[in-house]
This record gives structure tokens, C-alpha cells and sequence, in this order.
């Protein structure tokens, strides 16, 4: 073992001199790198028909089975890794640190909701990129939605589904839903 220690030369690395802050930081900036990563192979893998080879009915559902993420979150990956290529300056300002990848999927989401208006302009990844380098995700999910309702006020106008809108209807034999809007 003597022997060894002679031979084999590295180094301690030298005590991690940041702040709990800075710490939490790095880490939330590799987390988003992560997170994108798994975002372009879960959209990689949505534009497959594997999840039908595993009984799942959509891959959204099969990457929250086997993934153990909610519905929502499975649904937000696959949008952000579509348009991973389509937002390249959205994933240098990431890279750099500079938004996160909650910013990522409320450009994601905006984009498919322009790109589903008929009255909607032309979606400006860098209009909305300045508006994401300045503000919160939560901040920037609202100015998003502002822009969607100006886009297309008819369309945001409608009542959007919610849990206290649908009532299931236990009697009938087949559990068929109502839904109330």
C-alpha cells in the first residue's frame, strides 16, 4: 500500500470556499442543464410509438408512470425539448446562467399557444427572452399570458377546466363524467 502512494500522485481538491447561496446557485444552474437534457429526450421520445409497446395511451402518460413526475410536469418537459431547437437564445441565456428552465417552458408553452391562434403574430423568441432575463418564472408565466390574451382575447376568454367543473356521475354504470362550464 506504501508502494502505491508513491506511485499514484493526486490532488486533495482545496475546500469549497462559496457561500450556501452561491452553492444553491450552481446547483439550481446543473439542475436546469439537467432538466433540459431530459426535456429534448422526453420530447425525443414522445415523437416515438414505444410508450404504445409498454400499454402507455400517450407518451406524456408513460413518462409520468415511469418517470414518477405529475402529468403536468411529463406534459412540460415534452413541450420544452420541441422547441429546444426553436429557442436557441433561450438555452445560451440558460447556459449562462442567466434564466432558468421554468423560463424555458413558459416560452415553450407561449410558443404553442401562438403558434395555435389564428389572430397571433408571429412568435419573437427575443421580444420574450428580454422580458424572461428580468423577471421571476412566476412574473414571466403572467406577462406571457397577458401577451396570449392580447394575441387572442376570444380564445382566453373561455372557462378553462378545473376539477370543481367536472362531476363524476357515479350512478350511471359506465362512471360517465359531466362536465359544466
Amino acid at each position: 500500500m506504501l508502494a502505491t502512494q508513491d506511485v499514484c500522485d493526486f490532488e486533495v481538491p482545496e475546500e469549497d470556499l462559496r457561500t450556501p447561496g452561491e452553492k444553491l446557485i450552481a446547483d439550481a444552474k446543473a439542475l436546469s442543464f439537467l432538466q433540459l437534457l431530459f426535456a429534448k429526450r422526453a420530447a425525443e421520445f414522445a415523437a416515438t410509438e414505444e410508450y404504445e409497446e409498454w400499454g402507455a395511451t400517450t407518451p406524456i402518460d408513460w413518462i409520468r408512470i415511469h418517470c414518477h413526475l405529475t402529468g403536468p410536469q411529463a406534459a412540460n418537459y415534452v413541450a420544452a425539448g420541441e422547441h429546444f431547437d426553436e429557442l436557441p437564445n433561450t438555452v445560451v441565456s440558460m447556459a449562462e446562467g442567466k434564466v432558468g428552465f421554468g423560463h424555458m417552458v413558459v416560452m415553450a408553452r407561449t410558443s404553442n399557444a401562438l403558434a395555435l391562434s389564428p389572430t397571433a403574430k408571429v412568435f419573437d423568441e427575443q421580444r420574450l427572452l428580454a422580458k424572461a432575463l428580468d423577471n421571476t418564472v412566476g412574473k414571466f408565466h403572467h406577462i406571457c399570458r397577458h401577451l396570449r390574451h392580447a394575441a387572442d382575447p376570444r380564445v382566453m376568454r373561455r372557462p378553462r377546466l378545473t376539477w370543481s367543473r367536472i362531476a363524476v356521475c357515479a350512478s350511471a354504470p359506465t362512471r360517465t363524467v359531466a362536465l359544466s362550464y
